[in-house]
């Protein structure tokens, strides 16, 4: 069993155990806290996690709060404490023996970290199973959409994906605000500059009430990635529950799509495609700013750190890839 615990606790667990004494024949305390019981200080050992604290994949500040869960029952509590620009944390899982509904060998370790439930989860470990466990980063992830997604426009021009059944345009895009204007999708693939410059790709494009001959874009896809130019407001649309395991091909350069799979951090996101990307962007419509994300970056310089359902995100891609979101 390895463990990170001080002495001050073990000769806590220890007392805690311990079996009263009978009374001295002198009547004086003679036993101190009682006679060792090693099989029930043994029980009262917690587990130990420590690393480094996350919410969404980004570091929090210090004196977030942290809780240990297991089932419905709060086994542990701590604050984060911070350390230059990262905060670490240490926190003590009651076992079965100091709480009843905590620790016992097979139980599920939640922690819960600012209010959101966290990844990954830990199991207690039965006889001679390691109960210390170090230097992990752990996040607490915002929870997945429920049955209506809602994105957020500005005024202007604003990145989404379009999560309503496939079909023609204007039609198709009922549920944006009017009076929208154009409707502008990125094509990776659609126009060459030299065979020097490769692929660079250009927009294909919706613009209401011009003649057909002028728009490109007739058709809107479920999943598509799509620029609108339409006033601010905030659209909603109900769960089109995609399937999971949904691929989509990407090209060399520049990429726009709709990521489908569940929240994870970038890297366990793109795994598929591991070794092909040099840069993620996302458009935040709210307040109009770029975000970015650079594969070996410090953490702490990149403005986000995972994917999250229905989101809309830029790729850069060095190479052509497929990338499966599960």
């Amino acid at each position: 069993m390895q463990l990170f615990l001080g002495a001050d606790d073990y000769i806590a667990a220890a007392r805690a155990a311990a079996t009263p004494a009978p009374p001295a024949p002198h009547g004086q305390h003679w036993a101190g806290s009682g006679i060792i019981n090693l099989g029930g200080a043994v029980a009262r050992i917690p587990m130990s996690i420590s690393g480094v604290p996350q919410r969404d994949w980004r570091d929090v500040p210090g004196g977030t709060a942290i809780e240990a869960r297991v089932g419905g029952a709060v086994c542990g509590t701590t604050a984060a404490i911070a350390a230059g620009p990262v905060s670490t944390f240490t926190i003590k899982v009651r076992s079965e023996g100091e709480q009843p509904g905590c620790g016992t060998p097979g139980a599920t370790v939640e922690l819960v970290i600012g209010g959101l439930a966290a990844r990954p989860t830990f199991t207690w470990g039965g006889r001679d199973a390691n109960l210390g466990l170090a230097g992990l980063f752990v996040s607490g992830v915002s929870p997945p959409p429920g049955s209506v997604v809602v994105q957020t426009l500005r005024s202007g021009w604003s990145n989404l994906a379009h999560l309503e059944p496939s079909g023609a345009l204007p039609a198709a895009a009922s549920t944006l605000p009017l009076p929208w204007n154009a409707i502008y999708r990125w094509d990776p693939l659609k126009w060459t500059f030299s065979e020097a410059d490769g692929a660079l790709g250009a927009y294909l494009r919706f613009i209401r009430g011009a003649p057909a001959a002028v728009n490109d874009y007739p058709v809107i896809q479920q999943f598509d990635a799509y620029w609108v130019d339409a006033p601010a407001a905030n659209v909603a649309s109900l769960n089109p529950n995609p399937p999971p395991g949904r691929t989509i091909e990407l090209a060399a350069g520049w990429n726009n799509f709709t990521y489908t799979g569940p929240a994870r951090a970038v890297a366990d996101a793109l795994a598929s495609i591991a070794g092909k990307y040099d840069q993620v962007l996302e458009y935040d419509n709210a307040s109009g700013r770029w975000l970015s994300h650079l594969p070996g970056q410090p953490r702490y310089l990149n403005d986000f750190g995972g994917l999250f359902t229905f989101r809309v995100y830029w790729i850069s891609m060095s190479e052509p890839g497929q990338l499966v979101m599960q």
